[in-house]
């Protein structure tokens, strides 16, 4: 069987930074009036996104509530946000070699809706935060469905290599999304790449 590559979708296929920072600036503002900034943002991804608004003094409650506000914004505005350059061309490629899956913190159903606008259709299965929180459950139930395949994690942030990591997957940082080379650096992921095409040419290399 194949090896299977997981995708974070934020941040590593869609350019959403300045999106998605902004719904939560609002929302946090809304909801428990207090105001945060982009670099806030950021650092709440440092480890799992859900776990680090818990550790704010965030009730699941509110997080509710969050998951709400971004669902409006979501279907109001998200399919207007693009592409990082090259991703298409780069799954396109993988596809043809590697299963592939998506796991997300945001929104499955507007997630999906959203790949497929921008006609991505290479992904056996998406995976949200609605369903499942932590990214380390969701990575393991992919493994569960393919036992005997290499498990890839792509992921854009050091909570993505920590979470892929704790779940026995091979990590592999971008860091073309929500955070840096510098800052992925010291996750120590498995490898490390800064364009999707260098993506591309990694896996090209590896044994499959």
């Amino acid at each position: 069987m194949p090896s299977l590559i997981i995708f974070d979708c934020d941040g590593v296929l869609i350019d959403s930074l300045d999106f998605l920072s902004g719904v939560f600036i609002n929302l946090f503002k809304k909801y428990r009036d207090e105001i945060i900034t982009k670099n806030d943002f950021v650092s709440f991804f440092d480890g799992n996104f859900f776990e680090s608004l818990r550790s704010r003094g965030i009730t699941d409650k509110e997080i509710n509530q969050f998951m709400a506000g971004l669902r409006v914004e979501m279907t109001a505005k998200y399919k207007d946000q693009n592409l990082m350059p090259g991703v298409k061309d780069m799954l396109d490629e993988l596809s043809k070699s590697y299963s592939l899956v998506a796991i997300t913190s945001n929104l499955t159903d507007l997630t999906k809706d959203y790949l497929a606008s921008k006609g991505i259709t290479v992904f056996s299965e998406v995976i949200g935060g609605d369903v499942e929180k932590s990214k380390i459950k969701k990575i393991e139930s992919v493994k569960e469905k393919h036992p005997d395949s290499k498990i890839f994690y792509v992921g854009d942030t050091t909570g993505d290599v920590i979470e892929g990591r704790r779940a026995g997957a091979t990590t592999v940082a971008a860091s073309w999304g929500f955070h840096d080379k510098t800052r992925l650096e010291k996750s120590s992921p498995d490898y490390l790449v800064d364009s999707p095409e260098e993506l591309a040419s990694l896996f090209s290399k590896l044994p499959n």
